[in-house]
């Protein structure tokens, strides 16, 4: 199991989780064995931008891009490394995405006629809210009950333009975002599964069992 290193994320906390799960993590900065990973995760902490420069300065881009369109690979999002598989993103500016699944990266409102409807940074535990059970069946949710809570730290969240992307929501103060998004074998996840427990693990299972030819 590939771990995408372009010096953003907890390589660390995520290899440890993957390991706990029954992988076997490789923490890697180089192009050929990106290309070649039959899976990866893609971690992300902090703002997109950052992360998007970082990944372009080491040379990354272009090796992560053929292969998240590659359909024999499977990859994994993490928080930002989610939002990342989308078009684009308006945190500190406009800052172009993978494009791998449509949509955009927002702000969660937390004013409203300039008064705090509700905290930034979400940070915490919330529940799943099941979209489609059938969608869960054999994917990165298999054998998790809805409403299983996951732990979450963010300010931006997703808006998928293909709701059949749409995996799971969340809600935070009566916002209700995207939690989980899935384009054949690529999957993104905005909690962070290396910090939640045993339904973290067993999506991290399920993805390291995923059948990569069926998607």
């Amino acid at each position: 199991m590939l771990i995408v290193d372009y010096g953003i994320g907890n390589l660390l906390s995520i290899s440890r989780a993957v390991k706990k799960a029954g992988g076997n993590p490789i923490i890697s900065s180089e192009p050929d064995q990106i290309i070649t990973a039959r899976r990866a995760i893609l971690p992300g902490v902090g703002a997109f931008g950052d992360c998007i420069v970082e990944i372009k300065r080491r040379g990354l881009y272009d090796p992560l891009l053929t292969s998240l369109r590659n359909e024999q690979q499977a990859w994994l999002g993490i928080c930002v490394g989610m939002q990342m598989l989308t078009n684009k993103s308006f945190e500190f500016g406009e800052h172009q995405g993978f494009q791998v699944i449509p949509g955009e990266v927002h702000k969660i409102p937390n004013m409203e006629n300039d008064v705090f409807i509700r905290k930034l940074p979400h940070v915490g535990w919330n529940k799943l809210l099941l979209k489609n059970e059938t969608m869960w069946e054999g994917g990165i949710f298999k054998g998790i009950k809805p409403n299983s809570a996951f732990y979450f730290v963010h300010s931006y969240s997703v808006r998928s333009e293909e709701k059949d992307n749409i995996l799971a929501y969340a809600e935070h103060d009566g916002y209700v975002f995207t939690a989980a998004i899935q384009s054949s074998n690529t999957f993104g996840v905005q909690f962070h599964p290396e910090k939640s427990g045993t339904v973290g693990i067993q999506v991290l299972q399920n993805f390291i069992n995923l059948d990569i030819n069926s998607p």
